[in-house]
């Protein structure tokens, strides 16, 4: 029997007969808005507690009762608006409008500045220019939301090392149900020069790690695609250590025109069809 004397109730042991005697689940989804919907029924239970008699004796099972009752009228009640608005949730994911840009690279001031990480580069150029903090670390990656007139941008830095950017890729992508035809994947390309830049929206990953795993993981070839230029290395070196290394003086200048490039190109498509963009932007190569 719950122990209730002059006014005064256990409200540890009154809330685990109630929670327990009640079944109450919580959609994983809705844990923020159960939590404050909880902050609320509790409140509503000390009001309840608050008009019980003065004097309660410990075998008074009606009054007791009483309270159990209208509490568990009122979490029922609370559960059912909190799956009302998981719905809402789980609906307005899937229906969300969403520009995606995800920029390839591998985590650590060791890579910052090597080639590989030249779609970091973009993304930190385009961070700066759209005043978005990509710092939130979710989905196996860094990142950072804005709008840009009307258009909600997401960029994003998978945090998996290049060999794995699909999974963070595909972690996002089944969170917000995003459209992968608003997917923008900016990347070191070694075919193409230092600063130039090349649109795509198909192809094979032509060597690339970071591309393959990302084919692999959202089942096609076809998403679109800003190439950074690296340039290939001199006969005899090793690809895997080039694309590690940093970028020599005389290409800086190159380099930074390109970032500035790709992230106008970026920009570009956010208003316009990325057919058009390519159309404009790979004609200046």
């Amino acid at each position: 029997m719950l122990a209730v004397v002059e006014n005064t109730v256990d409200l540890n042991e009154f809330f685990a007969i109630i929670f327990d005697e009640t079944d109450v689940a919580v959609p994983p989804s809705a844990i923020d808005l159960n939590r404050n919907l909880r902050r609320h029924v509790i409140q509503e239970m000390l009001i309840i507690i608050d008009h019980l008699p003065v004097h309660v004796h410990v075998n008074s099972p009606l009054s007791l009762e009483s309270v159990m009752s209208r509490t568990r009228e009122k979490l029922q009640s609370l559960h059912r608006l909190s799956i009302f608005f998981d719905e809402i949730v789980r609906t307005w994911r899937m229906n969300i409008v969403m520009r995606w840009i995800v920029g390839l690279g591998n985590p650590g001031a060791a890579y910052a500045n090597t080639r590989h990480n030249a779609g970091f580069m973009v993304v930190d150029e385009l961070a700066r220019r759209l005043n978005a903090d990509v710092g939130t670390q979710k989905f196996r990656a860094l990142v950072g939301e804005t709008r840009v007139g009307d258009v909600k941008v997401a960029l994003i830095k998978p945090m998996t090392y290049m060999n794995l950017s699909g999974e963070s890729l595909r972690a996002f992508m089944d969170f917000y149900k995003v459209k992968l035809e608003d997917l923008i994947v900016v990347y070191d390309d070694l075919d193409t020069e230092v600063g130039r830049i090349r649109l795509r929206y198909q192809g094979s990953p032509g060597g690339h790690n970071g591309i393959k795993s990302i084919i692999q993981h959202v089942g096609t070839q076809t998403f679109n695609r800003v190439r950074v230029g690296i340039s290939r290395p001199e006969p005899g070196m090793v690809i895997s250590d080039y694309v590690l290394s940093g970028f020599a003086k005389s290409e800086k200048e190159a380099l930074q025109r390109s970032v500035e490039e790709a992230c106008d190109a970026i920009e570009y498509a956010l208003a316009h069809t990325f057919e058009q963009t390519m159309a404009k932007f790979n004609a200046k190569g």
